[in-house]
């Protein structure tokens, strides 16, 4: 290694001593020509260091693509990531127990689930005792969708015929 440093130095060393005799000898043309032959030879290395830096952007962006097909984003907090998705959860279960127990009483489960979405129990049992004692004291808390439509009476079989139109002859014709 000391010998690859000697090396250097010695290189080093006889630029040095041509600048010299090019400067105490040279023309303005020359040093004009010199310069600029410098600033070609430094252009050509600027040019590839900003490829090379553009490459590295498109690469960065291209792990954060893959990183964030996959779940895996750096800027995420894996600790964030699992207390979130447990409050989620938490929230998604207060729904489903609203949402059981008001059809239990046959209440209106999205009035219902406005309403105590965002209250605290302690358990289910005091959110089924309030939601219970909300439907009964207040009737706009009941379901009023329709459960059975028509009497019930019709079994569907109807004794009068009804006159067919152009397009029932076409549908008979074409077999539809």
């Amino acid at each position: 290694m000391s010998e690859e440093k000697e090396d250097q130095d010695q290189q080093e060393t006889e630029e040095h001593a041509s600048k010299e005799e090019i400067m105490s000898g040279a023309t303005e043309e020359d040093l004009r020509a010199e310069i600029r032959a410098k600033r070609d030879s430094e252009g050509k290395y600027r040019t590839e260091r900003n490829e090379l830096r553009e490459q590295l952007k498109e690469l960065q962006r291209f792990k954060s693509k893959v990183q964030s097909v996959f779940g895996e984003d750096e800027g995420e907090d894996p600790e964030k990531k699992i207390q979130q998705l447990q409050q989620e959860n938490e929230e998604l279960k207060k729904v489903r127990a609203i949402d059981t127990i008001s059809k239990k009483y046959d209440g209106d489960t999205e009035l219902l689930t406005a309403l105590y979405r965002n209250s605290n129990f302690s358990n289910e049992k005091e959110l089924e005792e309030a939601i219970k004692e909300k439907i009964e004291s207040n009737p706009k808390y009941k379901n009023n969708s329709v459960s059975k439509i028509g009497s019930g009476d019709d079994s569907g079989k109807t004794d009068k015929k009804r006159k067919m139109t152009i397009n029932d002859i076409i549908r008979k014709k074409a077999g539809l």
